[in-house]
């Protein structure tokens, strides 16, 4: 066996320890890989610290190519299909997609003998082949899972809930949510061990109200579950009432809504019945059209937050004159903020840069705005944030050539101009 073979079988038989992949870097560096050995050096850092701090900001500002580690590609073992976006985690391939969970049964223990492999993109299957892919010995080194079939994944999650090896899975990913029987599935898997071993949740596309699937959360649910999300789940008012009586909100640090329709009294439900040691909480493209400019006063619910440290309306076109919460006393721990395409007017951004979140800001996303100089100058009035890494002003094409060179001047490279 080789020193590079013997490295390599360290990082796959402790795929938790760093101390390993830091070893191989240096390896791979002496042999003439400065590159690829930086690429885990930095994946690795970047595992250890949350989205919201400058080294994450900084690598999302880099191409999709850069992040997902194209140039490296080559360097990781077949596979029937790895994941087209975000292949490698800390340096080495993590995430597989397959097209057929049998591809996993016949050539998973060479695949997991191969990288340190911890997430999963399955297919549908029957039950029996899913019952053969629980057993297998390498499935206590998975951590998620994500279901992309467009069916509900009974047997699937069936079997995982079964099987005594499921032990490492902390995550599930349900790609489509809609489907008939996935009340009584989540039901299930919340009864199960591997349901209260969760450490993330999240539901993608659904029609109707989800009162079933919301029901599921309000009788009980992993018990030590950190992040929750609910991307165009269509979720109503008495959906979200259940909801927020749900005892998974106690436990949740990160909180998330995507592209759905939202009522005043149903951010107000969410706002009051979440955890107030929230770091991060999203309503991204939600559709809200208040009867009036009293209701959501100033998304007042914000005020209870006091660890907060990412919020992001991005998108939240109806929430554009409720933002003054955003500027409240208790929100000063705010280290990313995204308010783009939310058309920000004048009155708000000086507010903004007054507000006792700005000087920790790392992110602020300001871009889709239609923000003319006048706006645009209450930046310049206020010293910079001294961590600021990304100050995102991308389509605003009214602001003159003038503004922007100061802009530039003053936030450096921070700024992310069209």
């Amino acid at each position: 066996m080789t020193d590079h073979d013997a490295l390599l079988n360290a990082i796959i038989s402790e795929p938790d320890d760093d101390t390993a992949r830091l070893v191989y870097a240096d390896f791979i560096e002496e042999a003439g890989e400065p590159e690829r050995a930086a690429f885990i050096r930095e994946q690795i850092e970047l595992a250890r610290v949350p989205d919201w701090e400058p080294l994450a900001v900084r690598y999302r500002r880099a191409d999709l190519p850069t992040q997902a580690g194209d140039r490296f590609r080559s360097s990781l073992p077949w596979a029937d299909g790895w994941n087209p976006r975000f292949p490698f985690r800390r340096g080495f391939g993590y995430a597989v997609k397959t097209t057929a969970v049998r591809h996993l049964i016949e050539f998973g223990e060479q695949l997991f003998a191969s990288a340190p492999l911890g997430e999963l993109h399955l297919p549908g299957g029957d039950m029996m082949e899913y019952r053969e892919f629980a057993a297998q010995p390498w499935l206590p080194h998975v951590r998620s899972v994500r279901f992309w079939l467009s069916v509900t994944p009974t047997e699937p999650v069936r079997a995982l809930c079964a099987s005594p090896l499921s032990t490492g899975v902390q995550a599930i990913h349900f790609e489509k949510a809609s489907s008939p029987g996935m009340s009584f599935l989540v039901e299930g898997l919340f009864q199960s061990p591997l349901g209260r071993q969760l450490r993330e949740l999240s539901f993608r596309v659904g029609d109707g109200s989800q009162l079933d699937l919301i029901e599921a959360f309000e009788a009980g649910g992993p018990t030590n579950l950190e992040r929750l999300a609910f991307d165009n789940m269509g979720l109503d008012l008495l959906a979200t009432e259940r909801f927020s009586r749900s005892p998974v909100l106690e436990t949740l640090r990160e909180l998330t809504f995507r592209n759905m329709f939202f009522s005043a009294a149903q951010f107000d439900l969410i706002l009051r019945s979440a955890a107030t040691g929230l770091d991060a909480l999203t309503f991204r493209n939600m559709g809200y059209r208040p009867r009036n400019r009293a209701q959501l006063s100033g998304l007042a619910g914000l005020k209870k937050f006091r660890t907060l440290k990412r919020l992001d309306l991005t998108g939240s076109y109806g929430l554009r004159n409720h933002l003054h919460g955003v500027c409240v006393k208790s929100l000063r721990t705010l280290r990313s903020l995204g308010l783009g395409g939310i058309t920000l007017d004048e009155v708000f951004l000086r507010q903004l840069v007054q507000a006792p979140c700005w000087p920790n800001l790392v992110e602020l996303d300001l871009s889709e705005n239609a923000l003319t100089d006048l706006a645009a100058g209450h930046l310049l009035t206020v010293p910079r944030p001294p961590e600021l890494t990304t100050l995102d002003l991308r389509g605003n094409p009214s602001l003159p050539p003038r503004v922007r060179e100061e802009l530039h001047e003053h936030f450096g490279p921070a700024m992310l101009f069209d």
